[in-house]
């Protein structure tokens, strides 16, 4: 990566600022599609308005003209609590497919276990509809193909629910990597740490209770194997081979996905893991992982994850030769190289005086990068350019 010249930091924000910018008006149109206006009303509809799908349906809110006109889910009580966010306005359905040919929706947004994720986005594409469907966007990795074409076919915009692309400071770490101030990257080390034990604890001692009140089962399992109703597969889906892939693909697919975006590297060259069930023994896939990558870019990226301790949260550490920059959903903080070879000129000559290991730069997170990613695909609704996370980027992912 090439290195600039030291800059002050108003020459320095100055220049990534204009960067953006040209980001931004890089994005495609599509020639046919009708462009909404800025007063035009748009109308959601919700598939899946879970816990996620019901921050989701406030991140929509939040926008500017946007209503939620409908939503579906084959579980009552999430289908009565999504249907209050909307004041009760918002049709309420059970079969998705019925929601899809309303004429009374211009998009959806889909919050639904990962096994869902592939039908509904092609189905809502061949219905006319605009899609935010959650990550991570395939269930299984030959979907991602049969999306792509489906989206590409249809012309319609069609999000993905990695949100760091959106989210403010993360756009300015990408900036400062495009810089080339931290120098060579040769390593990202990233890691994410949970600990639901409780609720799992919790869910388990209710599994006598049987299948909850106005769940259809059946209709939740939809192309997954028939099995009995299991409280475990049905509270912690994200845990079953079944229904979703563990760590890897809740986690990791936020962590991994924002490093390729900054290296601009789309697939590793490599890659091994191990790991276990080591405490939560009723889960199928493991509750800790250890993962390596490699990328034709000459860099690597290490990744650890467990769900027996929240301690040290996540984070994105990349590391170069002039400064490491650390990112989680709280802040960007970046450190100057210390060590016996010959320092670097500082970056920002103004602190130099602020060494011994403290940042000299650090930018905090001001919102939940949810609604700023929301914004985004509304936006595009209206102007049919590509969102900042589009189905292609969301197969690499």
């Amino acid at each position: 990566m090439q290195r600039h010249k030291d800059v002050n930091r108003r020459e320095f924000v100055s220049q990534t600022g204009r960067g953006a910018l040209v980001l931004s008006a890089a994005a495609t149109l599509s020639p046919w599609a009708k462009i909404l206006g800025a007063n035009d009303r748009i109308r959601l509809g919700v598939i899946g308005p879970g816990g996620r799908g019901r921050l989701l349906i406030r991140a929509a809110q939040a926008a500017p003209n946007v209503e939620i006109t409908a939503v579906c889910d084959v579980y009552r009580e999430n289908l009565e609590k999504a249907a209050q966010l909307t004041g009760g306005k918002a049709q309420t359905f059970t079969d998705y497919k019925e929601l899809l040919d309303s004429n009374q929706i211009d998009g959806v947004i889909i919050g639904t276990p990962d096994h869902w994720h592939m039908p509904m986005i092609i189905d809502g594409v061949r219905a006319g509809k605009d899609v935010y469907c959650e990550k991570p966007m395939t269930h299984r990795l030959e979907e991602g193909p049969k999306i792509i074409q489906a989206v590409k076919k249809s012309g319609r915009v069609v999000q993905i629910g990695t949100q760091h692309r959106s989210w403010d400071h993360f756009i300015r770490a990408r900036e400062i990597v495009a810089s080339g101030r931290l120098g060579k990257i040769t390593l990202a080390t990233t890691w994410w740490y949970q600990n639901p034990s409780e609720g799992y604890r919790q869910i388990k001692e209710q599994a006598a209770s049987g299948t909850p009140e106005g769940l259809d089962w059946e209709s939740w399992l939809g192309s997954a194997p028939r099995r009995p109703f299991d409280m475990l597969r049905f509270r912690q889906w994200r845990h079953f081979w079944d229904y979703g892939g563990g760590g890897l693909t809740d986690l990791l697919t936020h962590l991994i996905d924002t490093v390729q975006w900054y290296m601009g590297e789309s697939v590793p060259a490599s890659a091994m893991a191990l790991g276990g069930k080591y405490e939560l023994k009723d889960w199928d896939c493991p509750d800790t992982v250890t993962a390596a990558f490699e990328y034709a870019g000459d860099f690597s990226v290490n990744y650890s994850q467990t769900y027996i301790t929240r301690h040290d949260r996540h984070s994105i550490a990349l590391r170069g030769t002039q400064a490491t920059l650390v990112i989680n959903r709280t802040q960007l903080a970046v450190y100057e190289e210390e060590g016996s070879r010959p320092r670097p000129r500082p970056l920002y000559p103004e602190e130099i005086g602020q060494r011994g290991g403290r940042a000299f730069l650090v930018m905090k997170s001001v919102q939940d990068g949810s609604y700023a990613h929301m914004r985004n695909f509304i936006e595009c609704m209206r102007s049919r350019k590509q969102p900042n996370a589009t189905v292609t980027a969301g197969h690499q992912g």
